[in-house]
């Protein structure tokens, strides 16, 4: 933080100090000296006081992740290759006119005449002039989510400002770079995610009436397989001996498997009953069976378990 004693931020007073990330001029500062912060490839946005009226030559070159700046209508005079190397760098908020802007761009020399200052802009650098400083902020930023696949979870942020629009951008497990999301331009949303958002991550721009806009901390959502619901149970049967008996069961999860047990009159432990591993099995009921019970153990792809009601056969 720049006390606000200071008055002029020296020659290389900040040059390659990675440790600052955003700077807010107070407004006891009037000028920002050559190379004040070149080569700081860690500051993001750099806002200036209305008490600022110079900049000096290369004073941001090599911000290599600069992306925004403001500078108030006071400003007079602006150095050469301010901005060289600052490839992130796609917005300029000039409080001043257009027609000051690019007063202050000429320099006159005695033996070359009038010349145009280069600022060492990328071309797809947005100047916007007659700025109206903005009191946008994030006051809550996103949480991280966990779920389980088909769950409904929410996720939001909070921000102040005037005529605030959002728009939730995404990137999924594996992807080098975020998309916008169609139709997420609300500050909360409401989702049902599947098991592939499993690792997706998520951020919000908001942007206020003026253009300006601030980004979100980026969250990540963790997925988990759904639990395993048993929606229909096997059911107790009568047969005779030699008749065919059926016994089905139905659940809802991500990669079921299944096995079927029995437990015959007498018995206190339960027996895998062959290679009985679907949801549905048929079998042929003898005379020993009688009182014998059935039930199916189902496991998920995640390993969870869920083991069905005992059915009871009953031979005539």
């Amino acid at each position: 933080m720049i006390p606000d004693t200071v008055t002029t931020i020296g020659k290389y007073a900040f040059a390659w100090f990675i440790s600052v990330t955003s700077v807010t001029t107070p407004d006891s500062v009037t000028d920002i000296a050559e190379s004040a912060f070149q080569g700081c490839t860690n500051l993001t946005s750099v806002k200036m006081s209305n008490s600022v009226s110079n900049i000096g030559n290369s004073a941001f070159e090599g911000c290599s992740n600069l992306t925004s700046v403001t500078i108030p209508d006071s400003v007079t005079s602006i150095g050469w290759y301010v901005f060289e190397s600052c490839e992130s760098l796609k917005d300029i908020y000039f409080a001043g006119t257009q027609q000051k802007w690019n007063q202050m761009l000429i320099y006159e020399d005695e033996a070359e005449g009038e010349m145009e200052i280069e600022l060492g802009l990328d071309d797809n650098v947005t100047v916007h002039y007659n700025y109206v400083p903005t009191t946008l902020s994030i006051t809550s930023h996103p949480a991280n989510v966990t779920a389980k696949a088909g769950d409904s979870v929410s996720f939001s942020v909070k921000a102040e400002g005037e005529g605030l629009t959002y728009q939730w951008y995404y990137k999924k497990a594996g992807q080098t770079s975020f998309s916008a999301w169609n139709g997420r331009t609300h500050a909360s949303e409401t989702v049902t995610p599947n098991e592939s958002w499993n690792g997706i991550q998520l951020y919000c721009i908001v942007k206020d009436a003026s253009g300006y806009s601030v980004k979100s901390k980026v969250i990540t959502f963790t997925v988990k397989p759904a639990a395993i619901t048993i929606t229909q149970q096997p059911k107790n049967v009568t047969v005779g001996v030699g008749e065919d008996v059926a016994f089905i069961v139905k659940a809802s999860g991500t990669g079921l498997t299944y096995q079927w047990q029995y437990k015959k009159s007498g018995q206190t432990s339960w027996n895998n009953w062959g290679t009985r591993t679907t949801a549905f099995t048929v079998a042929t009921a003898n005379a020993t069976w009688n009182g014998m019970q059935v039930r199916c153990v189902i496991k998920d792809s995640a390993g969870h378990s869920v083991t069905s009601s005992a059915a009871k056969i009953t031979i005539q």
